[in-house]
């Protein structure tokens, strides 16, 4: 699987350098719109095939039992914190509330 996938990511890997070329030429004008807007889907077309691929892959490791998951603990809350506080500023701006209310503490694991 991994030559096959060798074998398709470098072909996509050049569709989608060739479309940033084309997408770097043209100017952001109304009769670019949509060059521009097909470009745009053709080259989140290349992501996601490059996604699918990865996904594959993955899914090849955890069937051969090759993959191994490294667990960490993570303290939700501090994250959470963090999150709520990135959008605070623009919540006041616009006059809203945002509130963080979380009862469970049971720890949460990632990998």
């Amino acid at each position: 699987m991994s030559r096959i996938s060798h074998q398709i990511r470098t072909p996509l890997n050049t569709v989608q350098m060739g479309l940033k070329l084309i997408q770097e030429q043209l100017d952001c004008t109304p009769e670019n719109e949509e060059k521009l807007t097909t470009l745009r889907a053709m080259q989140d077309a290349c992501h996601t095939s490059g996604t699918i691929l990865d996904e594959l892959l993955t899914y090849e490791e955890l069937e051969s039992g090759s993959l191994k998951l490294d667990t960490k603990q993570l303290q939700i809350m501090c994250y959470l914190k963090s999150t709520v506080l990135s959008f605070e500023l623009l919540v006041m701006t616009r006059f809203l509330g945002i509130v963080l209310h979380m009862t469970r503490s049971d720890p949460i694991y990632y990998d």
